[in-house]
């Protein structure tokens, strides 16, 4: 089929944009349109918010031939494979839904290569069929031998699972394969490092070992079957198989493989299921069941992680599967093939200890003898050269591999001549695709060719488009006709960039030269607009940023205050670069103006004024303080001089905030928190509006800092989110038209927390949208609706049976249903006597007829009916996810859960016909009934929330908010009648838009409503127009009819009083009062207030917000975004989004939910309702199928999840490599164009990337590299394989009563073990029977490794003897100290248990300790499945059949006290009262407390779904002790430096921000020895969680579920100020400058306490009070210590960047010693890797340290740090405190050399320029002191400048400089010039002079006057 008109990337890439524009100027609409013009092309422009797309070609592979079959054939001949096997092979492996293809030539080479003997491995790319490239070796072996075994006569296939009488004594084998005579052993391991591709791999084999395929292949092996199965924490069943003697258990094993076998019946029977029928765990064929079955007799082939290996090494369960295997392969001719995929990831010191795992398992099962072993491997990069890699990791020689690579893609025989002579030659009718195909490819060619050596290709469209038609075109016309004709044969890929930018700024002089003539009108006033920060506009005016009113769009200018003259109040402005924090006292906010009086009352609503003067407009007050507004009228010089003038001269209004300086209490609040207020105002005085929030949403008085919290008056700055719903909105919906099948989209986020976010926002906006979209169509729809009279009472006449019968069209039937099924007993009656003829008909009758045939209103309960069928329709839940089980709300409501645990899908009986369970259905099911009407009372509030958006209905111009045509209220005061109902819609919308629903909000006292009601009664007046008439009195009138009328209801106030009825009646049920409705106006004309008000009604004069009045400014819908999704039935389709994590409960039903794998069930016979507590939905396709995946890295590596077209990433990742495998999902199915939309965020990392995209996608990918001579490394292995060889008694794994399960580090037994036999055994072991010298990387060091083993086991006993409780897993205990491999994975996890009153222990979520204290702290709050848990208290863990939660400060090994000084990050375990390093006082800012790190973490057990607000745990903070009593330690000396190495203590910590954790207890009994899977024990929960404490009749801790459950709360058990905190020991090596060392040239404090003379130190001498610290000094520290790490790991030893951490902080190297500044290099890997010691160790400061600074100086990269010399992704967030030029100096310094004058000059000369461009800019004068030189006759440079006409010195100075090295010499030098004097010398340093020199500025006039 043609793509012309389908698919155009370029034409999608416009789209994409313009939808984009059109949500920003909707979103940050302002009011002049010039302006918004000039803004949209400023925005739309590349590199702003998005980069040219880049188009990259797939590969197109060469297959074997064209013969499919025979080609294959072909192959095979060439190798070892028996040939009935040939069309096996063909059949199963290079087939899809039956048809056969050929392999591809890197395929056949694999399995070529493999029978020659090589070892393969595979580098193709994503894609490429690597998968089949290394099945091919494997298979070739297996079938062969399987060709050799004996006939199998068993002919069904038994499912021991069925048996209900049968039970497991825990040795007898009743398992899978249990009479199969063959010999089971594994004959292939594939090793994968994570469990979604395990889960990958056994897709692909069972359509192998399953299926027709597998029917082929039995009859060629003599009826026997191939197995294979994945061992893995995902397969059914405990590891430890002597459980199963509990009967209870063993039946559960037996229900869930029972479930699982539904499962797959069920998908098999789907009639067009295929080969997709392979994602689903198999019950006929080879596939194996459930852990038991494998241990039993173990697979062909076993699928696993290196974590599971470990732990099989060391278990008895598994010990049968290796023996096996064992016993197999000593056999003759038989062979072990080892398949490790992804050997890329394998780096530093994980991969180390995997290679070493590997050699452990291969000795264990005899693969170590030659001849015995086949390796199969796939990485994404090696070459040739990597050969002696892969011989150091799989100890194998390195002439037996083969490595197979991407073919060198051949020149083009014949290569277009470009660029074209004319675009129009594709124009012609006998241009074809192979045309376009081929021009595009010359392109990408010659752009290849022309790219510079080693520098990646730029592919973006604009260059493709230039080199193609020899033109730069912004538009891509050219192009995009072109692409309409690529229709193949090769494939592209579309990579799409946006970004999202920081705000827009302008300039402030609306006479600007620079602005274009076309953007300019005589209502501008201000100049051009610009997309970045600066100081001033090309014309030479400052440049202020832009900011809006949110409510009303007009613009608002905002400027840092850079100095204030206290006398005259005049102020100087100016953008302030620095990353400084914001607060009323230094933002200005100013309204450009024009001079007139009438102009500023038109303006500002809030203006009354006759004359030109100050005046208060607003304030807010509490009993804290009284806030007030100031409209300030003054002058702005266009150099940012804001002053006091004459009336006549204002040109701006500047808009303020202060305390009310007459009131001592509010000035002295304002001072103590002005810093803690959003610096954006929350009133607008153009519009009055105000965004004060007295209450939250719990209910609770907020404080004024919470009430002021919300802005009105915003930045234009887009979150990044919601650019990738505008963008990503419209690729699937464009992408999806024709092609319904390709909606998957898989997003890719790099936090779990992350892709949880992301799936809950961007499905609640399409929400929103949608909904939208379907009001809109629903009641346009009712055009269409005209029903005559007497048709009508024929049908009201009918019996309900005869209804649903009747012959009309199912939306008109829908329609009349509401009427019909709601006939009142009047009504009735009527119609009982009525005749057609019409003048019999009674009143009600005939309004009842009037009211249907009134096709543009529709009450709302109407509209509600409709939209949740229509919703239904489309499979979305219409309460927009609020609770998807009856427990999760009744646990919400505080109320008593049932056995009956509905899922939301239940309350409806059908999707697509009729919705409602009868009646009849409900007396069986009566709690289905509650559940039914709670999922209505959901849907309406998401309607009426829908309904009270900002942009709300009438605002789109689609309609407004009104009562039926034939009721109106009493009209007493004759007012004209249309009149009366504008005022009477105004009234509504005015409760709406202020949310006054009586389910959201609080009923008010008359008194507070007629104070929040003053706008409306302004409107009332302002259009009644007659001053005889109280427009009140016309107000209490229409109110009083509605809530007569129910539109309107009177409940009670906040403090229980009767309130007066300012609410709108929240009733979603049947009986909700049809007269309040929704009227379409979609053909009368939109009017636009000055305030951006937008109406409807013609009969309006004034505005109800602002009472402006509203001219005839008329508003073009198709301007507002969401209406032109409103009224696009294009928008109208579903967006399931679901987040995909290591978090997920079953990934593989999600992943077979995005798959769209359902069984074909009859939706009304088939239902199986949720009749059971367990969450046990049945997935149905109309409503689970999901759309878009939101994932974290589980799907970056090789799993193939369809038909992908579109990947979208949420932010850059964190290296090319890692991309490429995300990108990789994508165009695997052969479609023409695939697509990515990569969004970045504003970190310096995301800015990196979207700045060199062609890097991204097209740059290089490192090679991988292992660190086998690292001691610790192999140490840890040797001691973990000795563990695991030694013969102990106490294992967890033998036959016992007990069912404990051990640790998956392995098998030792409990701490008890410890002293009972494992200590004195590996004592011995080490000393007479050590045998692991297979594992040495150096033999001759044997003696030394036995010796720190011995130290090791020292250490350990050590640990061990401080524990009290010896239950604990002795694996677990000893990995998490350090002492075993970890293989990559974080030694320790911590659990979040969502809910303790729930059975379902797996029911929890998992973060590393160390990430856990912050996310799962009490009051955190975190998100799975779009809903919020809360945490809110943590215990220790004891498991067992009723686990038990106990007491978490009773584990010594997991706590500590410290005291730490947040000054200078000082910590010692000693109580001091004064700060050892800077003498700040204990409970100053140092503190000790005691923390603890608990083993898990509880949430209060309820959902909060639809939020989209979380509430985040505090940031945590590190400390580091030097274990100065540790050995060994090591000392050394070079240069000026000591050197000192040993272990270290780090301490990370959460204080909860100093003030600690108050808690208290919770306590219940054992449940009893019938109960299982309950939760008991004691746990600390945080005493101020606001159930404890509620006086709420129902929300309180009487009626919480956990109370219910036996928890019992001691409230008089206080338990004050514990912090959560984890410690770390490993080494280190740190370094500090030598105290005798001759450098007083220098200077090193970055922290003033620490400085003897303050008046000695250039940096803090002149700086201010409350200075205390410098940035510039510890920049240097920490740029030296960023250096150094680089230096180890790239050219002293190659290790992982995240192997290597790093810390500035103080220490003293002894008693007698001060403490100083020192740079900590450590190992992050617990106990230490051994890098920093080899660093030590081998010249750490010697010359070779020396050449890397020279090379990292010469290569000239920035002028600070970048991507080339110091920043990468590990260090992103430490990238403002890089410098590479100081720290190269501070390392010059350390080594003796000093400064390097000639690059400092070089460096200052550089400096100054910035210096003087910032102060121009800024409006001050500066100059320039000529002929100033240092005592060398170096230049310095002192710069000179006037304040208040008094002349200050600024002289420029390296951060590390002392008095001594230049000030004294230029203070020499300049003491005579004109107005000097000491006090106004001052110094600005280098990083002062590079980031905002103008903050220098600053802080010189406030020490000054100070």
């Amino acid at each position: 089929m043609s793509n012309l008109n389908k698919e155009n990337p370029v034409k999608l890439f416009k789209q994409m944009r313009k939808e984009f524009i059109s949500y920003y100027n909707t979103q940050f609409f302002i009011n002049n349109e010039n302006i918004l013009k000039e803004r949209e092309e400023l925005i739309d422009s590349e590199g702003v918010m998005w980069q040219s797309p880049q188009l990259e070609v797939l590969k197109q592979y060469e297959t074997v031939g064209n013969s499919g079959s025979d080609s294959n054939n072909d192959v095979f001949s060439k190798t070892n494979l028996n040939n009935k096997f040939y069309d096996y092979l063909n059949t199963s492996l290079f087939s899809s839904n039956e048809n056969t293809f050929s392999m591809y030539k890197h395929q056949a080479e694999s399995m070529i290569g493999a029978s020659k003997g090589k070892h393969i491995v595979l580098t193709t790319g994503t894609g490429s069929g690597k998968t089949e490239g290394m099945y091919l070796p494997i298979l070739e072996s297996i079938l062969n031998e399987a060709a050799t075994w004996p006939q199998n006569n068993l002919e069904t296939q038994e499912y021991w699972f069925d048996d209900d009488h049968l039970t497991f004594d825990g040795q007898t084998n009743i398992f899978q394969r249990k009479d199969e005579k063959r010999e089971s052993a594994i004959r292939c391991l594939m090793l994968f490092p994570l469990n979604a591709l395990v889960q990958d791999q056994k897709t692909r084999l069972r359509k192998l070992f399953t299926g027709e395929a597998n029917e082929q292949l039995k009859k060629l092996i003599n009826g026997n079957q191939i197995y294979f199965g994945s061992y893995n924490s995902k397969i059914p069943g405990s590891p430890n198989r002597y459980r199963f003697k509990d009967l209870d258990k063993f039946n559960d094993l037996k229900n869930e493989l029972k479930a699982i076998r539904d499962v797959y019946f069920d998908t098999k029977s789907i009639p067009e299921i295929k080969d997709d029928l392979f994602m689903v765990e198999s019950f006929i064929g080879g596939e194996m069941w459930s852990r038991p079955d494998i241990q039993f007799n173990p697979p062909d082939i076993l699928i696993s992680n290196f974590n599971m290996l470990s732990a099989m090494l060391s278990r008895d369960y598994e010990s049968n599967m290796l023996d096996s295997t064992k016993d197999w392969l000593s056999k003759d001719g038989n062979v072990f093939t080892l398949m490790v995929d992804e050997l890329h990831t394998f780096r530093g010191t994980a991969g180390t200890e995997i290679s070493y795992l590997l050699k452990r398992f291969l000795k264990r099962i005899g693969a170590d003898k030659k001849g015995k072993l086949r390796i199969v491997a796939s990485s994404a990069s090696l070459s040739e050269d990597s050969k002696t890699l892969l011989e150091e990791f799989f100890d194998l020689p390195k002439e037996d591999f083969e490595i197979i690579s991407d073919p060198k893609i051949k020149d083009e025989e014949k290569l277009h001549e470009l660029p074209l002579d004319s675009p129009k030659i594709f124009e012609d009718e006998s241009f074809s695709s192979k045309n376009a195909n081929d021009i595009v490819l010359s392109a990408l060619k010659k752009i290849e060719k022309n790219s510079k050596d080693g520098s990646p290709p730029n592919f973006s469209l604009h260059n493709v488009s230039k080199v193609i038609f020899g033109t730069n075109e912004a538009e891509l016309t050219n192009l995009e006709n072109l692409f309409s004709k690529l229709e193949g044969p090769n494939r592209f890929r579309l990579h799409y960039f946006i970004k999202s930018h920081q705000g827009i700024w302008c300039c402030i002089n609306k006479d600007c030269d620079n602005l274009d003539k076309k953007y300019k009108d005589e209502d501008r006033l201000i100049g051009k607009l610009y997309s970045s920060q600066r100081m001033r506009c090309t014309c030479g005016s400052k440049v202020f940023e832009l900011n809006y009113c949110f409510e009303c769009g007009e613009i608002v200018l905002s400027s840092n205050l850079i100095s204030e003259n206290n006398t005259t109040g005049e102020k100087f402005l100016a953008n302030d670069l620095s990353t400084g924090e914001e607060n009323y006292k230094n933002k200005v906010y100013i309204y450009p103006v024009k001079k007139d009086l009438e102009e500023l009352k038109e303006k500002f609503a809030c203006y009354k004024n006759n004359v030109v003067q100050d005046f208060i407009i607003s304030s807010t007050s509490t009993s804290e303080a009284e806030l007030e507004f100031l409209f300030l009228p003054k002058k702005l010089s266009m150099n940012g001089n804001l002053s006091k003038v004459d009336p006549n001269e204002f040109n701006v209004i500047e808009f303020s905030l202060r305390a009310n300086p007459n009131h001592e209490p509010s000035v002295n609040w304002f001072e103590e928190n002005y810093k803690n207020l959003t610096p954006t105002p929350h009133y607008c005085p153009c519009c009055n509006n105000n965004s004060e929030r007295t209450f939250n949403f719990r209910g609770r008085r907020n404080e004024l800092s919470e009430i002021i919290r919300p802005s009105i008056l915003l930045r234009m700055q887009p979150q990044i989110d919601a650019v990738i719903q505008a963008y990503g909105r419209a690729m699937v919906r464009d992408l999806t038209k024709e092609d319904i099948s390709s909606r998957k989209i898989v997003a890719f986020s790099d936090s779990v927390q992350g892709a949880a976010e992301f799936a809950q926002r961007f499905e609640q906006q399409h929400f929103i949208n949608m909904l939208r979209s379907i009001v809109v169509k629903v009641v346009t729809d009712r055009k269409n609706f005209l029903f005559k009279e007497e048709e009508l009472i024929e049908i009201f006449l009918m019996s309900p049976e005869e209804f649903e019968q009747l012959n009309l069209e199912s939306d008109k039937k829908d329609y009349l249903r509401g009427f019909y099924s709601n006939l009142s007993t009047s009504v009735l009656r009527e119609l009982a006597s009525a005749t057609k003829n019409s003048s019999e008909i009674g009143n009600e009758l005939k309004q009842l007829i009037s009211s249907i045939n009134d096709v543009e209103f529709i009450s709302i309960n109407q509209l509600q009916n409709i939209l949740q069928k229509q919703l239904l329709n489309l499979g979305i839940n219409p309460t927009n996810n609020s609770h998807v089980y009856f427990n999760d709300w009744l646990k919400y409501e505080f109320k008593n859960t049932e056995d009956e645990n509905y899922h939301w899908s239940d309350s409806y009986k059908d999707f697509e016909g009729e919705i409602e369970w009868s009646e009849d259905f409900y007396k069986v099911y009566p709690k289905l009934k509650t559940w039914r009407n709670t999922q209505k009372k959901f849907f309406f509030k998401r309607l009426i929330e829908n309904l009270s958006l900002q942009n709300d209905y009438e605002d789109l111009g689609i309609g407004i908010l009104t009562v039926k045509a034939d009721t109106a209220p009493p009209n007493k005061f004759n007012l004209d009648e249309e009149l009366q109902i504008l005022i009477l819609e105004t009234i509504i919308r005015y409760f709406a838009r202020e949310k006054r629903w009586s389910n959201e909000k609080f009923d008010y006292t008359r008194t507070s409503m007629l104070r929040n009601i003053q706008p409306l009664l302004n409107f009332i007046s302002l259009h009644i127009d007659n001053t005889s008439i109280d427009s009140l009195e016309v107000f209490d009138e229409i109110h009083n009819w509605l809530i007569s009328e129910e539109i309107c209801r009177t409940q009670t106030t906040r403090g229980g009083r009767q309130g007066c009825g300012y609410l709108l009646n929240f009733d979603y049920g049947n009986r909700l009062n049809d007269k309040l409705g929704f009227r379409l106006m979609l053909n009368e004309t939109l009017r636009k207030c000055k305030c951006s008000r937008k109406f409807l009604q013609n009969k309006i004069k004034y505005c109800f917000i602002c009472n402006q009045q509203v001219k005839e400014n008329i508003f073009e819908r198709k301007n507002n975004y969401f209406y032109n999704i409103g009224s696009n039935s294009d928008e109208i389709f579903r967006l399931n989004v679901q987040e995909l994590t290591g978090n997920t409960v079953d990934n593989t039903l999600r992943q077979r939910n995005f798959l769209g794998f359902f069984p074909p069930a009859n939706i009304h016979q088939d239902r199986e309702l949720n009749f059971s507590r367990d969450e046990k939905h049945k997935p149905i396709r109309l409503i689970d199928e999901i759309d878009v995946l939101s994932v974290t890295t589980t799907l970056e590596a090789g799993v193939d999840i369809g038909n992908l077209k579109i990947v979208w990433l949420k932010n850059a990742p964190p290296q090319r490599f890692n991309y490429q495998q995300r990108v990789g999902r994508t165009g695997r199915r052969g479609q023409v164009f695939s697509y990515i939309l990569a969004a970045f965020n504003q970190s310096s990392h995301d800015k990196h990337y979207f700045e060199n995209t062609t890097e991204l996608v097209f740059g290089s990918v490192p090679e991988p590299f292992l660190n086998k001579d690292q001691e610790r490394i192999q140490n840890r292995t040797i001691l973990n394989e000795i563990l695991c060889t030694l013969d102990l008694e106490n294992r967890k794994s033998i036959d016992s009563e007990e069912f404990f399960t051990p640790n998956v580090s392995g098998d030792f037994g409990n701490l008890a073990n410890w002293d009972i036999e494992v200590h004195s055994k590996l004592l011995n072991h080490l000393e007479n029977s050590f045998n692991q010298d297979y594992l040495l990387f150096d033999k001759s060091k044997k003696k030394e490794c036995i010796n720190q083993l011995k130290g090791w086991v020292e250490g350990i006993d050590d640990y061990i003897q401080k524990e009290d409780d010896k239950t604990l897993d002795l694996a677990q205990f000893i990995s998490e100290l350090g002492f075993l491999p970890l293989y990559g994975m974080p030694s320790a996890n911590r659990d979040l248990i969502l809910d303790i009153s729930d059975r379902n222990t797996e029911n929890k979520l998992g973060r590393e300790k160390s990430l856990a204290i912050s996310e799962f702290m009490p009051r955190a709050q975190y998100r799975q499945d779009k809903v919020l848990y809360e945490a809110i208290g943590f215990a220790n863990l004891r498991g067992g059949k009723n686990p038990q939660l106990t007491n978490p400060s009773t584990n010594l090994n997991q706590q500590y006290e410290i005291t730490y000084c947040l000054n200078c990050n000082y910590v010692t375990k000693d109580e001091v009262q004064t700060c050892k390093h800077c003498g700040t006082p204990i409970d100053s800012n140092m503190f000790r407390r005691k923390f603890l790190d608990p083993d898990v973490y509880i949430t209060t057990g309820i959902k909060e779904p639809n939020q989209n607000n979380r509430v985040y745990g505090k940031k945590t903070k590190s400390f580091y002790e030097f274990e100065e009593n540790d050995n060994p330690i090591f000392e050394d000396s070079q240069d000026l430096v000591n050197g000192k190495f040993g272990f270290i203590t780090i301490y990370t910590t959460n204080d909860n921000s100093q003030e600690g954790f108050n808690l208290t207890t919770l306590d219940k009994q054992h449940p009893g020895s019938n109960s299982r899977g309950e939760y008991w024990g004691t746990l600390f929960l945080e005493s101020g969680w606001q159930v404890f404490h509620s006086i709420d009749p129902e929300y309180n801790w009487d009626n919480h579920e956990y109370k219910k459950k036996h928890w019992k709360y001691s409230p008089n058990n206080q338990i004050p100020f514990y912090g959560l905190g984890v410690q770390n020991k490993t080494n280190t090596f740190l370094m500090q400058l030598n105290n005798d060392s001759n450098i007083d040239k220098y200077s090193f404090d970055y922290l003033k306490p620490k400085i003897v003379d303050i008046n000695e130190d250039l940096i803090f001498r002149n700086a201010p009070e409350e200075i205390t610290y410098s940035n510039s000094r510890k920049t240097a520290w920490i740029s030296a210590a960023e250096i150094l790490k680089q230096h180890l790991i790239s050219n002293v030893i190659e290790c992982e960047s995240r192997d290597i951490d790093y810390e500035v902080s103080y220490y003293s190297k002894d008693e007698n010693s001060d403490a100083a500044p020192t740079i900590f290099l450590t190992d992050t890997l617990a106990n230490g890797s051994g890098f920093t010691e080899y660093y030590f160790k081998n010249q750490w400061f010697g010359s070779d340290l020396s050449i890397f600074l020279k090379k990292l100086e010469n290569q000239s990269c920035c002028s600070e740090a970048c991507y080339r010399c110091l920043k990468n992704f590990q260090n992103r967030s430490i990238h403002n405190n890089l410098n590479l030029r100081l720290g190269i100096d501070l390392l010059n310094i350390f080594q003796g050399k000093g400064l390097n004058f000639e690059k400092i000059t070089e460096y200052e000369e550089f400096l100054t320029k910035v210096v003087t461009k910032d102060f121009y800019e800024a409006g001050i004068e500066i100059e320039v002191l000529n002929n100033v030189l240092d005592s060398e006759n170096n230049k310095v440079k002192v710069f000179k400048f006037v304040f208040n006409d008094q002349n200050y010195f600024m002289m420029l100075t390296h951060p590390l400089e002392s008095n001594n090295l230049r000030y004294f010499n230029v203070y020499d030098q300049i003491e005579n010039e004109p107005g000097f004097s000491p006090q106004k010398f001052f110094n600005i340093d280098y990083l002062s002079a590079l980031t905002n020199s103008i903050e220098t500025y600053k802080e010189i006039l406030e020490s000054d006057n100070s």
